[in-house]
């Protein structure tokens, strides 16, 4: 599934409440963090309040 599907459908589940979906796409985008595109995955997570934010964080710290 391609990056951008799995952010626009994040926002919309997190916007709707849907839990058990917003959690299965914060691991798919874990999955998929690169050093590319961690910043802008973690502001992404942090402005959803995501999980995804310590793999991000992760990936900051252990990347470089």
């Amino acid at each position: 599934m391609p990056i951008d599907l799995i952010i626009n459908t994040l926002t919309l589940a997190s916007e709707y409440n849907l839990d058990p979906l917003v959690f299965k796409l914060e691991h798919m985008l874990a999955l998929n963090i690169t050093k590319e595109n961690v910043c802008s995955l973690l502001m992404l997570a942090d402005a959803h309040n995501a999980n995804a934010k310590v793999s991000a964080l992760y990936t900051c710290v252990y990347s470089f």
